[in-house]
């Protein structure tokens, strides 16, 4: 049982290239909507004026016996990750998030319920990419981890994906790879550009470095 009396958790949740703020309170989550909504370049009040909007709050409102005036809030002044249009109950979130994008309610929804359970749902970025979260597992985007080494994120991953489809999801339509296959490649083309930077007194040509 949660504590009554206990202070807000405040966590800041990073969906692929999204960023919100959540706070953890008493077994529900608060969320910061003008953050989660400002990539896809909307706003809360967009949602807000919407009829389905309109219904929802008010089951809600049914539901928690309370007044729809209570379950959105703006605040202002404090930090900035505190400032905005901010929910009070988790199934708004994910209402506005499935308004936002199917895909991207997918992945809020499993975090939001593991920041109420407590588990961790967060992963450390790798050479500057951010990670995603999906079945509780960080993902990486392959274009951008290319584009991290100094590729072209325009490679096909097909190759590469017929190989090692374990280390491969799909996600908003794009391909996604574990933390493992990430650092994996990263150790290839490490060595790789050292092949080339070395100067040996025999050439050595790239299908070599490649083998």
């Amino acid at each position: 049982m949660n504590n009554k009396n206990e202070a807000p958790r405040l966590e800041m949740v990073k969906v692929n290239h999204c960023s919100f703020a959540a706070e953890v309170l008493q077994g529900n989550v608060h969320v910061n909507l003008t953050q989660m909504a400002k990539p896809f370049g909307k706003t809360p009040k967009d949602w807000l004026r919407t009829a389905e909007a309109q219904d929802y709050l008010e089951a809600v409102s049914v539901r928690l016996k309370c007044l729809t005036a209570e379950l959105v809030e703006i605040r202002q002044g404090g930090a900035p990750g505190l400032q905005g249009t901010w929910c009070n109950d988790r199934r708004i979130a994910l209402r506005f998030a499935q308004w936002l994008s199917a895909d991207f309610s997918v992945v809020v929804d499993e975090i939001l319920l593991r920041l109420i359970y407590g588990e961790a749902v967060f992963a450390e970025p790798i050479n500057g990419v951010e990670p995603v979260i999906s079945g509780g597992k960080a993902w990486y985007n392959y274009r951008d981890a290319l584009e991290s080494f100094g590729r072209n994120r325009r490679s096909s991953a097909s190759r590469r994906k017929a190989a090692m489809p374990h280390c491969f999801i799909t996600l908003y339509g794009r391909n996604f790879i574990t933390k493992d296959y990430f650092k994996a490649m990263q150790s290839y083309y490490d060595w790789k550009d050292r092949c080339r930077q070395l100067e040996l007194p025999f050439a050595i040509t790239e299908k070599e470095c490649e083998a």
